[in-house]
């Protein structure tokens, strides 16, 4: 069907007397049109499409009119106020046809020209719009868009003006009027520009407020109110609703030592499953547009508490700790276990035939042991409690070694869960040896798994020391001779043996450490896979030495710090953020903790007095807290 049409577009200029101080009427905001289709009759559909330009452009605008009743062929419309958000393939498209038709009155503007299409035939020639609708622009000539002639504004000179906008706050409060974070923009869209707007980005925090606290006033900020329950006691889980304001989806959540996944999200709260930790800790949420806010939250708990492990004895302890909490203590006749996570050891079991020369939780948070004679006479054994007894007694031990006298063994486990023990045994000569179940078979009787790393002289000392890499390669380090020597050995080729040089130097290294005391000693590896290691000199210092080039010695500058003097005790350990845990003895048991992991231990909150007096350390453990054994006390730090 062809339709020939006419435009037709009315302005009416109409004078009215209004009484003073009446208000001017309403200015409409549709545009009359009309056209005719020949020979047409009864209704038809319409739709008008407006573009830029009359052939091609761009589609700015598009409405529908149904069932459009014809009058000998001519119709009638009203175009506007509002029309279709989408039209292929422009979208989306502006639904207001002021905005549609904005731009027309500057010389150089393009034209605007209208398209109807009567379904269901193909469109018809584009029509131009030679006149500007009724009153739709002329809304804005209430006001100058521009005016760069203006002699007064208000009576007033208008640099009087510019001087206001760039010397005073007009929002009550900094960055200037001027400044690129405030400016004529409007972040929240309210309609109040950022430079008279106090809280540009619309959180309900104040911009004076947020540049005080380093945040952007012109992001949203979230903000933490409270929590659901407002605290867990110590030693339990829960799960914490977090309520506040202005959270999303993706919010990235840090509480305490634990980086739990939010659920139930909505703008105004979070559910987190968290715990158990000790003491007050500190809760971040992160928006993903990096904005973020911080409160405080307790566990319970004193700053420093100390237990008795209850009846479990020795002249010395193991210790480790595995997720809920519970603490794992002993070594010889007997180990006792935190069951119920209070930070009582409430639990004890005792050896059979022969003694405990190591205790550990596995990955999977089972006892552990290496044990001596169970597994027959003079042997060596690895046992796990598969039944979740906490009693390794009732279970098949795996044999090591036999036709030994083994001494001194550190229990550890590589990335894939599997055990590895190092350990000293007397015989022809003194041997430091090591374990690995490198199949994951649950023995140590293939090839390549039991293996000797130096044949030694001189007697057997106290102290052994194991760790393993973020690479799988063992390090042992362990006390021996006449002179205390201490010999540090590290499998860095990761081959399963220790007889290579590496970069020129050796696998196994030795440091005379004279009357050293052999109670401290300890191996850890940190964030970047550095070995660390704690130790107290010929000189009596309490040293802390970490190979930090990764050349496989301990000898380069500032790779060795004194920590203190004529302490004796000494254990290092890792954290859960990656920096080093370090304790030692002397006039007060003091733990170190690398919080930042920059390398030392000066900073803030890094250095804590844990007991008046010295206590022989046995060995310090990192879950999400510090738990610390003594000879005769378990003490767990915040």
């Amino acid at each position: 069907m062809r339709c020939a049409l006419s435009l037709s577009v009315v302005g009416v200029l109409v004078s009215l007397a209004l009484p003073a101080g009446a208000a001017p009427p309403a200015i409409p905001d549709q545009v009359p049109f009309s056209g005719s289709i020949p020979s047409g009759t009864g209704t038809v559909d319409l739709t008008i499409r407006i573009y830029d330009a009359a052939l091609g452009g761009t589609l700015l605008y598009v409405q529908d009119f149904a069932d459009v009743a014809l009058d000998e062929g001519a119709f009638s419309l009203a175009l506007g106020p509002t029309g279709r958000a989408t039209d292929t393939p422009q979208n989306p498209l502006t639904t207001s046809l002021v905005a549609a038709l904005a731009g027309d009155l500057a010389a150089t503007a393009p034209g605007r020209f209208v398209e109807v299409t009567v379904d269901p035939s193909p469109p018809l020639a584009r029509t131009r719009l030679l006149v500007v609708p009724f009153a739709l622009r002329s809304a804005t000539a209430e006001s100058a868009e521009s005016a760069d002639t203006v002699a007064q504004v208000g009576g007033l000179p208008p640099d009087v003006l510019a001087q206001i906008y760039l010397n005073t706050n007009l929002d009550g409060g900094g960055p200037p009027n001027a400044d690129p974070a405030e400016g004529q923009g409007d972040a929240d869209g309210d309609g109040i520009a950022n430079f008279v707007d106090p809280d540009n980005d619309g959180d309900g925090q104040a911009d004076v407020a947020e540049v005080s606290q380093g945040s952007s006033i012109n992001l949203v900020t979230p903000t933490i109110t409270s929590f659901v329950p407002s605290a867990i006691p110590f030693g339990e889980q829960d799960t914490v609703h977090v309520q506040g304001t202005f959270f999303e989806p993706g919010i990235a959540v840090v509480f305490g030592s634990q980086t739990p996944a939010p659920s139930n999200v909505t703008s105004t709260g979070f559910d987190v499953f968290v715990g158990p930790q000790l003491g007050t800790v500190p809760v971040t949420v992160t928006r993903l547009n990096g904005e973020s806010d911080s409160a405080s939250f307790s566990f319970g708990g004193a700053p420093v508490s100390t237990h008795t492990p209850g009846g479990v004895i020795g002249a010395a302890l193991d210790f480790d700790v595995f997720g809920f909490a519970q603490a794992l203590v002993g070594r010889g006749s007997s180990y006792g276990v935190d069951a119920n996570a209070d930070g009582l050891v409430d639990t004890t079991i005792s050896a059979g035939t022969g003694s405990f020369l190591a205790i550990s939780w596995t990955p999977a948070g089972r006892v552990a042991a290496v044990q001596t004679n169970d597994c027959g006479a003079s042997s060596l054994c690895y046992v796990a409690d598969q039944d979740g007894d906490l009693d390794v007694n009732d279970e098949t031990p795996a044999v090591i070694e036999t036709g030994i006298s083994p001494q001194h063994a550190s229990l550890a486990f590589d990335a894939s869960g599997r055990p590895v023990v190092g350990y000293l045994r007397t015989g022809t000569g003194t041997q430091a040896m090591l374990a690995r179940d490198l199949t994951g078979d649950g023995d140590f009787a293939d090839a390549g798994e039991v293996i000797q790393i130096q044949t030694y002289g001189g007697t057997i000392v106290r102290r052994t020391e194991l760790a393993i890499d973020p690479a799988g390669r063992a390090a042992y380090v362990y006390i021996s001779g006449a002179t205390n020597n201490l010999r540090i050995a590290y499998d860095r080729s990761g081959d399963g043996n220790f007889d290579d040089t590496v970069g020129g130097t050796p696998e196994i290294s030795l440091v005379n450490l004279g009357s050293g005391n052999t109670d401290c000693l300890g191996v850890a590896f940190d964030s970047a896979g550095r070995l660390a290691l704690a130790f107290q000199s010929q000189a009596g210092q309490i040293r802390l030495s970490r190979d930090l080039n990764t050349d496989g010695d301990l000898n380069d500058a500032g790779e060795s710090t004194e920590i203190a003097a004529n302490t004796g005790v000494c254990d290092v350990e890792r954290g859960s953020g990656g920096g080093l845990f370090f304790v030692h003895g002397g006039a007060s048991l003091t733990r170190l903790r690398d919080l930042n992991n920059d390398g030392d231990f000066g900073d803030a909150g890094e250095s804590l007095s844990l007991l008046p007096s010295s206590f022989p350390v046995v060995s310090l453990e990192i879950g999400s807290d510090s738990w610390i054994a003594t000879h005769n006390e378990i003490l767990l730090a915040p």
